[in-house]
């Protein structure tokens, strides 16, 4: 699957970044519920407008402004998942959670530290050297992050997205 790749060094991305089309929408978010409690003061629409806002702010790195979407959404009924690229404002979080990161505490990186696991919605590799290869390059992103080398590490994740 991967053989016919240099993978020694990331491919570079140029403006890749910024090109990104996300459709009418402006993000590339699924709603996991059709329900809409009482709880939740927006419209589909306007959570389309802030999710696609918040994407844009979080691709330009601002994340003062992404969070601050995000506490927004939560305040107003709506719950996010990024890692699974869902929201819903049914009234029902993602996981144990007080607060607008699914599944943490707010602002924590606890989580950092504990083993890849692959996901159930990972696409299957029956080739052991496929499975290694992106254990290994998600342990690469890892370290990255953590030395700051975001670009690196953005590298790294479409270069995984794009095989």
């Amino acid at each position: 699957l991967f053989a016919d790749r240099d993978v020694s060094r990331p491919r570079s991305r140029s403006s890749k970044r910024n090109v990104r089309d996300f459709g009418p929408k402006g993000h590339d978010y699924d709603r996991a519920s059709n329900e809409f409690s009482e709880e939740c003061i927006f419209t589909e629409s306007e959570i389309d407008d802030m999710l696609a806002e918040r994407l844009q702010a979080k691709l330009s790195r601002d994340f003062r402004t992404a969070d601050s979407i995000q506490e927004k959404l939560w305040d107003g009924g709506v719950a996010v998942h990024d890692g699974q690229k869902l929201w819903r404002a049914d009234g029902v979080s993602f996981g144990a959670s007080n607060g607008p990161k699914a599944g943490t505490e707010r602002g924590s990186r606890a989580d950092r530290n504990r083993p890849y696991e692959i996901s159930e919605l990972s696409q299957e590799l029956e080739d052991p050297d496929d499975v290694k290869f992106v254990v290994d390059m998600v342990e690469r992103r890892r370290e990255a992050k953590d030395d700051r080398e975001y670009d690196l590490a953005d590298d790294i994740r479409d270069d995984l997205r794009d095989r």
